[in-house]
């Protein structure tokens, strides 16, 4: 490949940089400086703050130091690259041989560079002395995340009522897998050719369909009754979950639930397991939060975080369920230690109350010092970005006395009595197999290795205060070419009754679940032959790599250009095909495995006797949803006659 060669070249220029110094001589007495020692920063810092570093830097050499410079850079690997970004200079005295000096710095850490990094700091940057080794003076530190600033205080954002919520049902859909951590309730990843099991629902004027009201009521204790506490011994005291059958229906956005999901980590979940901790990944996702929990998460979270059970030194914790005397309610309470960067952190003492009615109160008795890591608090219906409601998405503090949230009176309706009977859709993955379905259900369009299926199924009249579901059970999806899982895929699903359409969606991030805003670099190099002849394939090779480990490509597309006069045999990944559009002006345009950060891509044409005397260029232009667009094109030899 091109970038192979390029890597070659680099490595013999940096053997002709190396002469001068071995030009010393076996022996020669010369000073030697290296940075022994550089402050670890803490696993998290927010961009553009500021950051306190020292650094000790020794003379291993025979001769001393006069005066020179160390350097901090802001890099993404563990060694020194002319791509690192200077974050600060630090003059550095006279070191006599075998002694050591030290210096201290403080730098700006720079916006607009979130993700992962390392501070490399390197000994007489300025290249003033003539050392007996030039390829030691450099150390780095251990990765640490840059994350955006707090964000400004602002008020929940309550689901607005609407046209369509007056005279439509409720509609969700759910998989029973946590999407972050791709595990369904016993913990198990689905593998390719698993079932997965779609569950579409729909309610008819149930609370909590027009959205709810806030409002921050007195504090309350926590709530007295028959307690027990969970068993997290099977799923872990750690990112553990625990199912519990409600003693209620507790309708919950229009939809009654019957089971809830409890995580140690301070939230519960509807639909499905509630693994995932609230955590990095999540605030630097390009969608925004409010996307990325409202389309994804259906629960409440009094204290969304990364809490644990074990003893981290405040004591073990519990979580327990308690069910009022007189059944009007039933709480949550977290009673637990909160781990942060430096392992243990503050103990917290919350709970969630859900009423029979519909209402749920968050309460915080607890001493619930602040510190810890960053938190979510709030709910969501799971049914888009506008169906989350968010108090706190990256605090470091426990929110103070209770919060009440009461289902607003539903509207007046144009349809008085029974809903209509209707009809919920479902997609299928692109390479996945319908399984089983409800009564009625039928295979509207199956699915190809190129396209979604689609499965249609009948819904039936639903009575005031009414549900009714329907299920779609399809097999996983084999492995991404070239990959040892199955890429990313969403899901959608649509209910249609009188004449309204409501639709909601799920996401499976198998292949990778991290999207922060990231760039692409494409290279693509003439494979073979050497010189390419008409009637003979010839085939190119095109690589898409993100430059971070801490990112990957959501939906990612490579356009090809294609040489003139050429016919297109194949383009593939690991010797299989891929998903492309029809050729158009010779552009032909591909889907790549979502959630990858490095593909491989083989491109095979196979020149005409009209390319003879002619070059042959292929272009590459390929982007995904969180990416900038990227090219490169490459050019053959003239093609020659047989």
């Amino acid at each position: 490949m091109i970038r192979s060669r390029a890597l070659l070249i680099g490595a013999l220029a940096l053997l002709a940089a190396a002469v001068p110094a071995a030009a010393l001589g076996a022996g020669e007495p010369a000073p030697n400086l290296t940075v022994t020692e550089l402050s670890k920063p803490p696993a998290a810092l927010t961009v553009g703050g500021k950051l306190k570093i020292v650094i000790e830097v020794r003379n291993r050499g025979r001769l001393a130091a006069t005066k020179s410079r160390a350097t901090l850079y802001l890099a993404r690997g563990a060694k020194h690259t002319s791509r690192d970004v200077v974050l600060g200079h630090a003059k550095v005295r006279p070191v006599p041989a075998g002694r050591r000096a030290t210096t201290k710095l403080i730098v700006d850490l720079p916006k607009g560079k979130l993700g992962s990094y390392r501070l490399i700091a390197c000994a007489d940057s300025g290249k003033r002395i003539k050392e007996a080794r030039e390829d030691d003076n450099c150390t780095a530190a251990r990765l640490f995340r840059l994350t955006p600033p707090p964000p400004r205080p602002r008020p929940g954002r309550p689901v607005t009522d609407s046209g369509t919520l007056a005279i439509a049902p409720a509609f969700t859909i759910s998989d029973g897998i946590d999407w972050g951590f791709v595990r369904d309730e016993s913990a198990a990843e689905p593998e390719p050719g698993d079932p997965v099991t779609l569950t579409l629902r729909a309610g008819n004027r149930i609370a909590g369909q027009a959205g709810y009201t806030r409002a921050n009521v007195a504090p309350a204790p926590l709530l007295a009754g028959t307690a027990t506490t969970l068993d997290y011994s099977e799923s872990g005291e750690d990112d553990g979950v625990v199912t519990v059958d409600l003693p209620f229906a507790f309708p919950f956005g229009g939809i009654a639930e019957q089971r809830v999901s409890v995580s140690t980590n301070g939230w519960i979940s509807f639909g499905a397991p509630a693994w995932d901790f609230w955590s990095l990944r999540q605030l630097t996702d390009y969608r925004g939060v409010a996307a990325l929990v409202g389309e994804h998460d259906r629960g409440i979270m009094p204290y969304w975080t990364d809490l644990t059970l074990e003893d981290i030194g405040v004591g073990a914790g519990t979580v327990r369920e308690v069910i009022a005397a007189d059944g009007s309610a039933i709480a949550f309470q977290w009673n637990s230690g909160q781990l942060s960067n430096n392992g243990g952190g503050p103990r917290r003492l919350f709970q969630v109350v859900l009423f029979r009615d519909g209402s749920f109160r968050l309460d915080y008795p607890g001493v619930n010092e602040a510190g810890g890591l960053r938190s979510f608090v709030g709910f969501s219906l799971g049914t888009g970005p506008d169906s989350a409601t968010i108090l706190a998405e990256d605090s470091l503090e426990v929110p103070a006395g209770s919060v009440l949230f009461t289902p607003k009176p539903l509207p007046a309706s144009s349809i008085s009595g029974n809903l209509p009977a209707g009809e919920v859709t479902a997609t299928l993955p692109v390479r996945s197999d319908l399984l089983e379905a409800g009564p009625g259900c039928e295979l509207t369009l199956p699915s190809t290795a190129f396209s979604t299926g689609l499965v249609t199924c009948p819904m039936p009249t639903l009575a005031l205060g009414r549900q009714a579901s329907q299920t779609v059970t399809f097999s996983m999806p084999p492995n991404a070419p070239g990959e040892l899982e199955p890429a990313n895929f969403r899901l959608s699903g649509t209910y249609e009754s009188a004449g309204a359409t409501l639709g909601d969606g799920e996401e499976i991030n198998a292949l990778d679940g991290r999207f922060p805003p990231a760039t692409i670099d494409v290279f693509a190099e003439f494979d073979s032959p050497v010189i390419p002849r008409p009637g003979v394939p010839a085939q190119f090779g095109v690589e898409l790599e993100v430059p971070t480990t801490e990112a990957a490509l959501d939906e990612p597309i490579a356009t090809f250009e294609l040489p003139d006069d050429v016919a297109l045999d194949m383009i593939q990944i690991a010797g299989e095909e891929i998903p492309c559009g029809p050729v158009t002006d010779r552009t032909v345009a591909c889907g790549l495995p979502s959630g990858t950060s490095f593909t491989a891509i083989t491109v095979s044409v196979t020149p005409s006797v009209a390319s003879v005397g002619s070059e042959l260029t292929l272009g590459v232009t390929a982007d995904a949803l969180n990416t900038p667009p990227a090219s490169v094109s490459v050019t053959t030899p003239p093609v020659q006659a047989p």
